[in-house]
C-alpha cells in the first residue's frame, strides 16, 4: 500500500479504538513510514461523510474585517 499524500510505503499497525465500548479493543491501521500518515477506519469513514457533504454557500470564510488600529481610540 502507498501512502496518498508522499507516495510513501504504508505498514499495517495495531492501534486502540478509544471510542469502543470495551477498552484494548485493538484496531488494524496503516502508518507511513516517510511522513507519519495515519490510516484507519476511522478515517476512512470520516472523509467520505466530508466528501458526501455539502459546500454552505454565502458564509465569509474569515470572519468580519478587521479595524485599523487607532491609537487615539485605544483607551
Amino acid at each position: 500500500m502507498t501512502c496518498e499524500r508522499c507516495k510513501g510505503r504504508m505498514m499495517p499497525q495495531r492501534c486502540i479504538d478509544h471510542s469502543a465500548q470495551e477498552e484494548q479493543v485493538r484496531e488494524r491501521s496503516w502508518l507511513c513510514m516517510n511522513c507519519g500518515n495515519v490510516v484507519d477506519s476511522v478515517i476512512l469513514q470520516n472523509r467520505t461523510v466530508q466528501q458526501t457533504m455539502p459546500i454552505p454557500q454565502g458564509r465569509r470564510p474569515h470572519g468580519p474585517p478587521m479595524r485599523r488600529f487607532d491609537p487615539c481610540r485605544a483607551f
